[in-house]
C-alpha cells in the first residue's frame, strides 16, 4: 500500500500546480485578476459554474453505473448521491438550495443560464470521462472530481464574497442559502474525498502497472479538463468572445512507466 500512497501523493502534487490547487493561484480568483473584475464578470463566472453544478450529479450517477462491479466504490458514490439529494439537508436536494439561493440573492435563474462554448466543451469532456468503461480510469476520474471539489468551493466562495463587496450587499450570511450551499460543500467534500479514496484502495492493492497508469490517467484527465476550463473562462472574460481550441491534447504521458 506504500506504493499506492506515493502515487496519491503524486496526484496531489500535480493538482497543486493547476488552477484548482489554490484559490490564490487560480487564474480568475488570484488577487491581481479578481480585483480588476466587474460585478458582471464575477456573476458571469458564477453562472457558468452553476451549469457545472447542475450537471455534476449526473456524472456521479454515470460513475456509479460504470463502477457497478466495484461494489465498495459504487456504494460510496451512491452515498454521495444520497447526500446531494438531501439526506443531510432535510430531504432538500443541494441543487434546489443552490437554485433558490441564486434566484433570491444573486437574482439570476440557473435554469436559464446561457452556456458559453467553453463550458459546453468542458461538460462534454467530463461526461466522456465518466462513461469510460475501464474501472481504473473511471476511479481516477471520480477521485479527481471529489478531491478538486474542495478547492472549487473555496474559489466560488471567494467570487461570492467579492461580489457582495462590490455590490455593497447587506446580506446576513447566517441566513444566506448561497453561503450555506458553499460552506456545506466545503465541509462535505473533505469527507467525500477521503472516503472515496478509501473505497478505491482495495482495488489498487494488486493492480498491474498498466492498470495503475489507467488510474493515473483518469485523475490527470479530469484535473486537466477542470483546470483548462478556468483558463478558457478567463480568456472569455478578457476578450469577451467564445473560445474553443481546435486541438486538445490530454496530458496522457504525465505518469510514465519507469
Amino acid at each position: 500500500m506504500e506504493k499506492i500512497d506515493e502515487l496519491i501523493a503524486t496526484f496531489h502534487n500535480y493538482a497543486y500546480f493547476t488552477n484548482l490547487g489554490d484559490n490564490k493561484k487560480n487564474v480568475i480568483t488570484r488577487d491581481d485578476n479578481l480585483n480588476t473584475m466587474s460585478t458582471t464578470d464575477i456573476l458571469d463566472i458564477i453562472k457558468q459554474y452553476s451549469i457545472f453544478s447542475n450537471e455534476a450529479i449526473h456524472m456521479l450517477v454515470d460513475s456509479a453505473i460504470r463502477n457497478h462491479d466495484w461494489k465498495i466504490l459504487k456504494n460510496e458514490i451512491l452515498e454521495n448521491i444520497r447526500e446531494e439529494l438531501g439526506s443531510e439537508t432535510l430531504e432538500i436536494p443541494h441543487l434546489e438550495l443552490m437554485r433558490e439561493g441564486y434566484r433570491e440573492e444573486l437574482l439570476f435563474d440557473p435554469d436559464k443560464v446561457e452556456w458559453w462554448d467553453e463550458t459546453t466543451l468542458f461538460i462534454n469532456r467530463m461526461k466522456l470521462a465518466f462513461i469510460n468503461d475501464d474501472n481504473f480510469f473511471s476511479a481516477g476520474a471520480i477521485y479527481s472530481f471529489e478531491y478538486l471539489a474542495i478547492q472549487e468551493f473555496h474559489i466560488i466562495e471567494k467570487l461570492f464574497f467579492k461580489y457582495l463587496e462590490l455590490t455593497n450587499a447587506n446580506l446576513d450570511l447566517n441566513k444566506s442559502l448561497v453561503y450555506y450551499y458553499i460552506r456545506g460543500h466545503k465541509e462535505f467534500e473533505i469527507g467525500h474525498s477521503e472516503h472515496l479514496l478509501d473505497s478505491i484502495k482495495p482495488y489498487l492493492s494488486d493492480a498491474s502497472e498498466e492498470d495503475l497508469n489507467k488510474f493515473s490517467l483518469g485523475f490527470a484527465s479530469v484535473t486537466d479538463y477542470m483546470s483548462r476550463w478556468w483558463d478558457d473562462l478567463s480568456f472569455h472574460l478578457l476578450y469577451k468572445i467564445n473560445f474553443v481550441p481546435d486541438i486538445f491534447v490530454s496530458k496522457d504521458k504525465i505518469f510514465k512507466k519507469d
